[in-house]
């Protein structure tokens, strides 16, 4: 096993003596297929900049203000990876293989980067279906519950006003939230937090038996300060 929440997984399938069969009816299939839907993902404000401390350009004479970007522990991934896309993206160096790949009759049209780089896309011609499809839909759906509640139960039940969601996405969250130190606030929610990749000197490292444990949130940061945000678009 890669990771604990692998490890979880199969012993709970052991344990139950649950057998999870893949569809093999297409009804049934596209009935999950469809079902699916991906959270909120938006860009709430388009600018912020931190002053604390830490910052290069702090003003003392104004309110403490932190950047901070979470990630719930891996929500869907398993279920919901696509391993053939790995196999079908291939990397082609050689001078004439573009004369090649003309020849595909599933070639899609193409975008020319500069004289050295080309995409190449093309259409699917195999689909492997090697995935409980019905898992990764009920996942999706409970992360929302995960999501939510972090945002409206514990981030505006502390801050209010004084925290600002920047943008969000299906599992993380990124905030402006104005405190006198994020850290100690995080220290006082410790209960939501897998602190385990921050560096080891850090006051706030643990592993308390959260390392990537599903559900918990994670900074992505690893407790390096954020000095500035800039969001052009959804995902960007």
């Amino acid at each position: 096993m890669l990771t604990s929440p692998g490890l979880a997984c199969q012993a709970a399938l052991k344990m139950t003596n649950v057998k999870l069969d893949l569809f093999t009816d297409i009804d049934m299939h596209l009935f999950s297929e469809k079902s699916i839907r991906g959270g909120v993902s938006m860009i709430s404000h388009r600018h912020s900049e931190a002053n604390h401390s830490q910052c290069p350009n702090y003003d003392s004479t104004k309110d403490n203000k932190y950047i901070t970007y979470l990630d719930v522990n891996n929500l869907y991934g398993r279920w919901q990876y696509d391993g053939e896309f790995k196999k079908s993206c291939k990397n082609r160096h050689c001078k004439y293989q573009g004369k090649k790949l003309k020849r595909w009759l599933h070639l899609l049209p193409f975008t020319i980067f500069d004289e050295t780089l080309v995409a190449v896309p093309r259409k699917l011609t195999k689909l492997c279906l090697n995935r409980p499809i019905q898992v990764g839909f009920a996942i999706r759906e409970l992360s929302k519950v995960l999501i939510y509640d972090f945002q409206y139960n514990v981030i505006l039940k502390k801050y209010g006003d004084k925290a600002r969601l920047l943008f969000t996405d299906t599992d993380s969250l990124c905030y402006e939230i104005a405190t006198e130190d994020l850290f100690k606030d995080f220290e006082d929610m410790k209960q939501y937090f897998d602190f385990s990749d921050y560096p080891l000197d850090h006051p706030l490292f643990s592993l308390e038996n959260k390392k990537k444990r599903i559900g918990f949130l994670k900074d992505e940061l690893n407790g390096q300060p954020c000095f500035e945000y800039v969001g052009l678009r959804s995902k960007m």
